[in-house]
């Protein structure tokens, strides 16, 4: 028969509170909603209906990117009148008061004549042209980081210094800045799942691009930043991903 001190040797493991394996975080999503407004405009509770009632203003949302590939679609819902909107990305810079593509911090995309639009000036013809019932969507793709090299879109010739001398003078120390190019973001657009090209090549990097749509009269738009579109996206990801 074994005594109590030989009980009280038997050793006892009991798991600690380290001991157990961590549970797997949540994956948490970013809620993606229109929080700024033009004074024209009004939101749904939720953020994801803009409807207008004049004339054009902004609405753009909360979550905006600097690199990487990013999609979301808005669907033109019915209207007893007749109503137009442009939707696309700007920066924080734009003009919350004025329609998407009113200044150089926004580029749209407008639902007659299928146009373009940046810095005022419209570009008929890029696309096909929507309206109510439509499923649209932009692309935007931003590169991650400023690459070095000659510029590929002139590597048919040589590439040449901008700060070249003319003849007779003397040439200038070469520093390490002279090799490296910034690349350009580009935004496409679609219309019910058909890709419309690009749009624009050339939004500069380094801001921080939200989406943006602006309505012209008594119309309703409803965004979808995601997950799930009408259009598989491929490596894009939603405004709605887990931030990294």
């Amino acid at each position: 028969m074994k005594r109590a001190e030989e009980y009280a040797a038997v050793a006892t493991k009991r798991p600690r509170a380290e001991d157990k394996p961590d549970a797997p975080p949540a994956e948490e999503r970013r809620t993606v909603r229109f929080v700024e407004t033009g004074a024209l405009l009004s939101l749904a509770d939720d953020g994801l209906t803009v409807t207008g009632s004049k004339g054009y203003c902004m609405a753009r949302a909360n979550c905006g990117i600097c690199h990487g590939n990013c999609y979301y679609e808005i669907t033109l819902q019915p209207a007893d009148v007749p109503y137009h909107v442009r939707f696309g990305v700007g920066t924080k810079k734009a003009d919350i008061n004025a329609p998407v593509g009113f200044d150089e911090s926004s580029y749209a995309y407008r639902d007659l004549e299928g146009a373009i639009v940046h810095k005022s000036t419209r570009r008929d013809g890029y696309g096909a042209a929507f309206g109510p019932g439509d499923v649209v969507g932009a692309l935007l793709l931003l590169p991650d980081q400023v690459e070095s090299g000659p510029d590929p879109t002139s590597a048919s010739s040589p590439p040449t210094n901008p700060a070249s001398p003319s003849v007779g003078s003397e040439s200038p120390a070469v520093t390490p800045a002279s090799d490296v190019k910034k690349t350009n973001g580009i935004l496409r657009f679609f219309v019910n799942g058909v890709d419309q090209g690009v749009a624009f090549d050339d939004l500069p990097c380094g801001d921080v691009y939200y989406p943006c749509v602006s309505i012209y009269h008594a119309g309703s738009v409803v965004a979808n930043f995601g997950p799930s579109f009408r259009t598989p996206m491929g490596d894009a990801i939603p405004y709605s991903s887990p931030s990294p």
